[in-house]
């Protein structure tokens, strides 16, 4: 098993208070030497939301794209079932696992 570096940043996009419109999260993928890691999909990934916005619902991802360089992609998220976005912070854990391969990283997402 080697390990996988991840690192992600947020931005609510089109989410607000009392909608359904996707966030978004750039992630980077990279292997031990620095190099991008290709064919990750929303199947590799294990999301947590331990902490949520208040009155808000978990998280669920949408989709995940590859997006530009390689290791580079792009995964949508949503609020879990028929739930809208609450105004606040939430607080997420992604863990991706490609074959053997594996990393995780936490991030915040902040909804106007």
């Amino acid at each position: 098993m080697a390990r996988l570096y991840v690192e992600a940043v947020t931005a609510p996009t089109l989410a607000a208070n009392g909608n359904r419109n996707l966030a978004a999260v750039l992630l980077s993928i990279t292997d031990t030497s620095g190099n991008g890691v290709s064919g990750i999909g929303a199947g590799n990934f294990t999301i947590g939301n331990p902490i949520v916005g208040a009155g808000g619902a978990s998280v669920v991802i949408s989709s995940v794209a590859a997006s530009g360089p390689t290791g580079a992609y792009l995964m949508r998220l949503l609020p879990n079932g028929a739930n809208n976005w609450a105004d606040g912070t939430y607080l997420i854990s992604l863990d991706v696992a490609i074959g053997t391969d594996d990393g995780q990283t936490v991030c915040s997402l902040v909804v106007p």
